[in-house]
């Protein structure tokens, strides 16, 4: 009857262990996940901020079209309005715009 109490008490202390290493292997597989867990949180939010900064420099270089846009205008404005201050001067010379009444300047070239 001893020897069926030692089998007994073998086959229990077996489970016993079997059951220990299985509860380390499981508490270890938990640890891990709640790291890989906390590594794909981190890695979402670096993918999110990736995001933003990539929207940033969008609508940066998009200002800056404008400004290099705006800048060109005001640049062609001014040339335009200068050529025209150009223009007008000479009518203003040939034709003799301002006088009282209107006659065309003459500078002996046309006869006149």
């Amino acid at each position: 009857m001893k020897h069926g109490t030692k089998s007994n008490v073998s086959s229990s202390s077996s489970a016993c262990l079997r059951a220990g290493a299985e509860m380390a292997a499981l508490l270890a597989q938990q640890r891990l996940l709640k790291e890989k867990h906390a590594l794909e949180e981190q890695e979402e939010q670096i993918r999110k901020r990736k995001e933003q900064l990539q929207l940033e420099a969008e609508i940066t270089a998009s200002v800056a079209k404008v400004n290099v846009f705006r800048n060109s205008e005001s640049s062609v404005m001014i040339a335009s309005s200068r050529k025209l201050d150009g223009v007008e001067s000479y009518f203003e010379k040939r034709l003799n715009i301002h006088a009282e009444s209107f006659a065309p300047y003459k500078d002996g070239k046309d006869g006149g």
